[in-house]
């Protein structure tokens, strides 16, 4: 949350989404935010009481969607990424991180068929 406030201090616009009681968020209210402007859309999801980390990976990796678990700088390690843990995520929760990059030659359709996926997954 710290590097979200530290974007909107630098004149980013941040939009953050609520989680229902389950921890997961609503994919049509992320679908709805995402507009021409959207450079990067950052998902954390899954710890021990709500899901599996790895089980997710493997299942979007399945349907042709790559992801990652924890944060790019403790990709590979088994301990939380110092990353999360640093900005006030508790170890627990970071070790069932999962991180997703968009960029610049993405589409509208490459996130819809991420959202779609994830909903398929998630409701199994």
């Amino acid at each position: 949350m710290e590097t979200c406030k530290k974007l909107e201090e630098d004149g980013y616009k941040i939009s953050y989404l609520n989680v229902d009681e389950n921890g997961l968020i609503n994919l049509g209210d992320l679908a709805n935010i995402i507009n021409d402007e959207t450079i990067l859309i950052s998902i954390m999801f899954a710890n021990n009481e709500i899901g599996n980390s790895n089980e997710l990976i493997l299942k979007l990796d399945a349907v042709g969607i790559c992801v990652s678990g924890g944060s790019a700088c403790s990709s590979g390690e088994s301990k939380p990424s110092h990353v999360l843990t640093a900005i006030g995520v508790p170890s627990d929760l970071a070790k069932g991180a999962l991180r997703l990059t968009f960029g610049d030659f993405n589409t509208k359709d490459d996130v819809d068929y991420f959202i779609e996926n994830l909903e398929k997954i998630i409701k199994r």
